[in-house]
């Protein structure tokens, strides 16, 4: 059994997947797998999966009907075997010693999860560090509090190490395609119920934009409400609907969509989904939270002579 196993979901991913495959193939570290789930793709993927699967036999193709990102993620930890599980989309990159770095970490300080930064690379290959966390260390093992900055943070699936007990023990999957926000509900559960979890303050992992990348045409609107919607299932089943991370990540949800929509049509919706899902007290504190922390942000705004300035008083809380 290898150390790790390294899943990566293909769909069409052509143009980048032969720079994604060599940077996993170059790591320095070189007990892995490298899983690659085609999803039913239409173009020339498969060929250069197979390809690499010929040269190397630590890359593993597997071909399933098309069914989206998570549940080829969901496929993929399903048909591998190893101690410790990664992530890498189709057109993303490695850091030659990811790797490396994250296993001697998740072992030396007996994690169930250790996330590290990553940077965007651009089409003309200059790089821009992506401002997820910051502890102003190289590494910290998280207490309770930090923890919660972490929780209320939307960081990918491909930031991160993690244990196969950890994950087999809670039974974590992704949601399927009906979800798009597939990488945040999986984000959160795996955070939830963590009591050993670490961070790297470096950039271990290259996340390229293009114009074809799914995100790009993503609502980002539905994006959040979707992954809001699929979270307040997930709370309701392991009975976590009270839990304290839970709600600020509510919060921050609608404070991002006030940052960013005029209509702030996505506010409603999850308000919505609060009154449906709590009591009328509960609720009603939970919206008067959001609405200190909107006077805050409010005056951020003021500043910079945002649209938004102000909006939030047209959707204030009535039980």
């Amino acid at each position: 059994m290898n150390k790790i196993a390294i899943i990566m979901p293909v769909y069409n991913g052509e143009e980048y997947l032969d720079e994604s495959i060599q940077s996993v193939l170059n790591q320095t570290y070189k007990d892995f797998q490298l899983i690659c789930v085609n999803d039913s793709s239409t173009d020339s993927s498969l060929e250069i999966l197979n390809k690499y699967k010929e040269q190397d036999s630590r890359v593993v193709v597997l071909t399933k009907e098309n069914a989206g990102p998570g549940e080829a993620l969901n496929y993929g930890i399903k048909n591998s075997q190893s101690e410790y599980l990664c992530f890498i989309d189709q057109d993303d990159k490695y850091a030659s010693d990811y790797l490396e770095t994250m296993v001697y970490h998740i072992e030396k300080y007996k994690l169930d999860v250790c996330i590290t930064n990553a940077s965007f690379l651009y089409e003309d290959g200059t790089t821009e560090k992506i401002p997820y966390y910051s502890f102003n260390k190289d590494f910290i093992k998280l207490n309770s509090k930090q923890k919660r900055s972490i929780y209320i943070s939307r960081v990918p699936q491909w930031t991160k190490i993690l244990s196969r007990k950890y994950l087999e023990k809670y039974s974590f999957s992704f949601p399927n395609r009906e979800n798009k926000a597939h990488d945040i509900p999986f984000h959160l559960e795996l955070l939830y119920f963590t009591k050993q979890i670490g961070v790297l303050d470096r950039s271990l992992y290259f996340h390229r934009v293009h114009s074809k990348q799914i995100s790009n045409n993503l609502n980002t609107e539905l994006y959040n409400y979707k992954s809001c919607e699929n979270l307040f299932e997930w709370a309701k089943r392991l009975n976590i609907l009270d839990s304290i991370c839970f709600k600020y990540y509510l919060i921050r949800l609608l404070n991002e969509s006030f940052k960013k929509y005029i209509n702030n049509d996505l506010d409603n919706k999850i308000i919505n989904l609060i009154k449906k899902n709590y009591t009328k007290s509960v609720a009603f504190l939970i919206i008067k939270k959001l609405k200190r922390k909107r006077k805050k942000v409010n005056k951020k705004l003021l500043k910079l002579n945002h649209p938004n300035v102000g909006i939030w008083g047209a959707y204030s809380y009535c039980a």
